[in-house]
């Protein structure tokens, strides 16, 4: 029997390239459909989820549908199938406040950019004992503890996964405000609009 990979839409071009890995290793990516309103089908998610299901793939917000996800019903519905339940809150997190203890979840990640930071950096967010079940998928600088000819011990985690340099870019604007900043930004767009608007009308 074939382990299951689960995935809800709308998949980006990075969710669809897990796919050919995953059927070297043997899984099968099974993708939860949608109804007409791009609202998922959870009726159809619990019904592809069972034993063999080893992950489900979660999109907060979908930017392209503009829909929000319930993920807290969804996490809890992959944990009772025993799945680890990885988020992607790139879209959400500089609009929703997130609580990562509460939703349970197992991995939540997102690029800084999306919350105003500096590009080339982002957050990969897990549970302890997900991590320390993880072997480092790189190796040197930092991450190393201790280095022989006849061995290598890491770090624990994080430290484990930060190979190479240390800590060479650090965003220093808080959730609170960057979620400040963006209504600001939006104020300042919809006032310039009306503007502009009323420029317009009152030449002609």
């Amino acid at each position: 029997m074939h382990p299951a990979l689960l995935s809800l839409p709308p998949a980006d071009s990075g969710r669809l390239r897990t796919a050919p890995p995953a059927a070297e290793r043997g899984a099968k990516l099974k993708v939860v459909p949608v109804d007409s309103r791009g609202q998922l089908r959870l009726d159809e998610m619990q019904r592809l989820l069972n034993s063999r299901t080893k992950m489900v793939s979660i999109i907060h917000v979908s930017n392209a549908l503009g829909t929000v996800t319930p993920i807290q019903e969804i996490v809890d519905l992959g944990h009772r199938a025993g799945a680890c339940m990885p988020i992607d809150c790139a879209q959400s997190v500089s609009h929703l406040p997130i609580n990562v203890q509460s939703l349970d979840a197992d991995f939540f990640v997102l690029s800084v950019h999306r919350v105003f930071g500096p590009t080339g950096i982002g957050v990969l967010y897990g549970k302890a004992e997900r991590l320390e079940d993880m072997p480092p998928w790189q190796g040197g600088g930092n991450m190393i503890e201790d280095v022989t000819f006849e061995r290598t011990t890491h770090q624990p985690p994080p430290g484990r996964f930060e190979a190479g340099t240390g800590k060479a870019a650090a965003s220093p604007v808080s959730m609170r405000e960057s979620r400040s900043l963006s209504g600001r930004c939006s104020n300042w767009l919809l006032t310039s609009i009306e503007d502009v608007c009323s420029t317009v009308n009152s030449s002609r």
